[in-house]
């Protein structure tokens, strides 16, 4: 059985929940109608930095079709989260959202990710 999750307005591409492998990178490979993009996520926590005056999310362009996400100071066990989907950019002629709930995992350097990416109308180009 192949299950298809969408909302009123939108089409999943992907949801799950992922436990990070220690500080390592996490890498997002998405596909959609033959154009692949890759998201790249990172932890920083800083010391002595804590998550409700220092958190920071910051995003940097790799490739015209690669992005490295950096989160600053996520360290929050109860969880910090966007409180709507953000747009990302295109993939395969559709928009591409993305939200997120990101939650630390007490004495290990490892977070817990709940992701969703979504596909939005068609882009002219």
């Amino acid at each position: 059985m192949q299950l298809k999750l969408r909302t009123e307005t939108k089409d999943v591409l992907a949801s799950g929940t992922l436990i990070t492998f220690g500080s390592e990178e996490s890498i997002f490979e998405l596909t959609h109608n033959g154009e692949c993009l890759t998201l790249r996520v990172k932890f920083v926590d800083e010391d002595g930095k804590n998550w409700k005056e220092h958190r920071e999310t910051k995003f940097d362009p790799v490739s015209a079709t690669e992005g490295r996400f950096t989160f600053f100071n996520f360290n929050n066990n109860l969880g910090v989260y966007t409180t709507k989907p953000a747009y990302i950019g295109d993939i395969g002629g559709r928009e591409l959202f993305f939200q997120y709930k990101i939650d630390d995992m007490t004495e290990s350097v490892s977070k817990v990710i709940f992701y969703t990416f979504y596909l939005g109308g068609s882009v002219n180009g």
